[in-house]
Formats: C-alpha cells, structure tokens, sequence
C-alpha cells in the first residue's frame, strides 16, 4: 500500500494588536519563538492557551494549525506516527472545523496504520484505522487497509465489506478487484470450517477431511514453532492463521498447479490428503510452510526466492522428498541454475520442467551457508535484507566472499556430500 505522507506548509501569522490581552499577547509571543527554534511541542502548547483564550482569533488559529501539521511532520519522518497522529489530534480538539488537520489526521492515521499492519501488529492497526473512518466512512485507501487488516486477522465478512466501500470510492481498482474476487472463493470454501488455536496459531480445517487427524497437525505446528524457532532465536508472538484445506479445495481457492504442496502468502495453507500424503510428509510440509512465515518475518518480502526456498526445505529435515538425482546430473553436466535464473518466479519455480532442481539446489546452497557460517549469521543476513541489503551485499561484507566464490564453494561442498 503506498503511503500517504502529509506535506507541511507552513502559513505562519504572528498576531499583535491592541485587542490583544497581555496573556494572550505573552502566549503567541512565546509560541512564535519556540516555533522558529524548532519546538513544536511547545509551540502548539502556547498556541492551544492562546486559543483557549481567544477562540475566534483567526491568527492563533492559523498559528496553532502550523504548529500542529509541523510537529505531526517531524514525528513523521522519524515513522513516530504515534506522537504525529497526538499532535494533530490535539489541535483538532480544539478546532474541530478545520479542514486542513482532518485532512492530516485522515492521512497520517493511514500512515499509522499501515505501519501496524506490516509489523503485524493487526489490533493497533485496526483501531489506528477506525479512528481515520470516523472522520471519513467511504475514504478508499482507509477502507482498503482496513480490509487488509480483517483478512490478514481471517476475518473474511469484515474484510469482505471494506473492500466493497473502497472500490465503489475506487471502482477502477485492479488490486480490489482481484481481492474481492479471490475472498469470494475463500467464503464459499470454508463456511462450514472448524477452528481451533495452538501457541500463535489459528487453526481453521474441514473437520469432514481432518476428523481427528487435525490434532496431529497442530501438533507438528506447535513443534514447527519450537524448532524453527530455536533456529533462528525468532518466536513470533502474533497470530499465524493456518488453512487445512480438502486437496481439492485448496486447488480451487489457490489456483495451484498439482505439484504444489503447501502455500504461505502471509497465511499458511496445506492440500490435506492423508490417503495420498502420510503424515510425515505432512509434518515436513507444515515445517516448510513455517520458515516461509518465519523468514518473512525476519526480512520482509526481501529474501531472494531461492534462499527463501532452500531454508525451508533445509528446515524441513526431508532429504527424501529433496530431487538429489536431478541434482547430481546437473552438477555433473555443469547446467545447475545460475543466480539470474533462479530469481525467475515464472520461469524457474513454477515450471514444472525446471522447478525440482531449483528446490534442490537452493537446499543444498541453504545447507552449504550454515555449514560454513553460523545460524546467527544467517539470521543477521535475513535482518539485513529487510533494510534493503542485496545477496551479493552481505555476502560481500558480512562474509568476505564474491558471487563467484560462493558458487564455487557450494557445488564443491555439494560434491562431497551428495
């Protein structure tokens, strides 16, 4: 979601007259001069008296109006939106009729709330946005992270009506579009779904195709949890909403092709089919889906697709469902993926042809990176991304290896331990 950063400009008029009381006088005098030093806070603190003094002063209305839109800016900056959205609050309280701070707050709230939303702090940010709909009910981009917001919590009705309000403000919208209709599939799936927690985990199933096998799932989450954890020294304490879907229905909803066994896209989805997948291969699926999820939360969208893969099949402790045959011939024929290739989504990962050796060698690649370096090295390399860092970067300065080298190294490592 883009953000809506407000824009400070500052129309400052110092009022003097003889109408003035010396109070009143004493008070702007004094707001005037913290504000060209640069306190904000006390300048909306002198200006907020003043008014109370004087309510109809036009130019202690403009004053404090400045002073409230430069402090929310300055807290701004520093992605205080906190304190940013209190600074606007606070004179808004007290000129209830001005256009410009509602138009702040309804911006900076978005602000606010989309910063709660990506840290996953979903009840602060649903509160940070129902303070923006109070002044604004049909606002799109409100009404849009708000139903980011309830889908994100699982809460598909909620979800379901802001994002109706925000394509009707915005009907020319492809992302709403593609939401409402992907959420109307979802509704119709799981209507009839159980749901059960465990740890941080919400648990939603088809009691008709788990029956009592659910329990033996949650359990394999639970340990997911513990030893992922333990991995990275990483314990989320958010909500992680998990959907076990009938095969089928997870085909239905994901628009997955057959080979696809599990799917984290900020939930964790998993086809149950205990006919055809053992609980084992289960076990490993959910612990694979985990890291997704728990990388994700480490570096955002950052990580390349390839590590991001490789840690998760190495966290799932499954050499056997790893392809080490497709692995040897393209180590031996010298045609493994090279660095470009394997960032190619499409092309690579969702290509049936070319995606068993692309899991296998990111496992091996993931496998080489903490034989040679520690699982706290790892994590800071994940820690990095998320602040924009690349591969090749941290590679370079963390580990003291060029892209050549480390490709050298894996495949060298790969020979002798395949």
């Amino acid at each position: 979601m883009n953000r809506c950063l407000i824009v400070v400009q500052v129309l400052f008029f110092i009022a003097v007259g003889i109408s003035f009381s010396a109070d009143l006088r004493t008070l702007n005098k004094q707001g005037v001069e913290a504000f060209n030093a640069g306190d904000y806070r006390k300048a909306v603190a002198c200006f907020s008296d003043a008014l109370k003094l004087s309510p109809a002063d036009q130019a202690v209305v403009n004053n404090l109006t400045a002073a409230c839109r430069s402090l929310a800016a300055e807290c701004a900056k520093r992605g205080d939106y906190e304190n940013a959205v209190q600074a606007l609050r606070s004179g808004f309280a007290l000129m209830p009729q001005c256009s410009v701070l509602r138009g702040d707050l309804i911006s900076v709230g978005v602000n606010r709330g989309t910063a709660c939303y990506n840290n996953k702090d979903y009840i602060r940010g649903r509160q940070a946005v129902a303070e923006v709909l109070q002044l604004d009910n049909e606002n799109p981009a409100a009404n849009r992270l708000a139903g980011d917001i309830a889908y994100a919590q699982h809460d598909l009705a909620a979800a379901h009506e802001h994002w109706q309000r925000a394509l009707k403000a915005d009907p020319a919208n492809p992302y709403i579009a593609d939401r409402l209709k992907k959420l109307e599939k979802e509704r119709g799936v799981e209507r009839t779904y159980s749901q059960m927690e465990a740890y941080n985990f919400d648990i939603r199933f088809d009691y008709r195709t788990l029956g009592n096998g659910v329990c033996d799932l949650r359990e394999f989450l639970m340990q997911a949890y513990e030893k992922v954890g333990r991995d990275f020294n990483r314990f989320p304490e958010y909500q992680i909403v998990v959907i076990l879907y009938g095969e089928n229905e997870f085909r239905e909803v994901n628009n997955v092709p057959g080979w696809v066994a599990g799917l984290y896209d900020g939930k964790i989805r998993i086809p149950i089919n205990f006919s055809r997948i053992p609980l084992a291969t289960l076990k490993g699926i959910i612990f694979h889906e985990y890291t997704h999820a728990l990388i994700y939360d480490l570096s955002g969208a950052a990580c390349p697709i390839w590590l991001n893969e490789g840690i998760a099949m190495r966290e799932m402790n499954a050499p056997g469902l790893v392809a080490i045959d497709v692995l040897r011939r393209a180590l031996s024929s010298g045609t493994t993926l090279p660095f470009d290739r394997l960032g190619d989504l499409p092309g690579v990962w969702r290509n049936a042809g070319t995606a068993p050796l692309a899991y296998a060698q990111s496992w091996i690649m993931a496998e080489y990176l903490f034989n040679r370096w520690s699982n706290s090295q790892v994590k800071n390399m994940l820690l990095r991304f998320k602040q924009g860092a690349s591969f090749t970067t941290v590679l370079r300065e963390d580990m003291n290896r060029t892209p050549a080298q480390f490709e050298e190294e894996w495949k060298n490592y790969a020979r002798g331990r395949l």
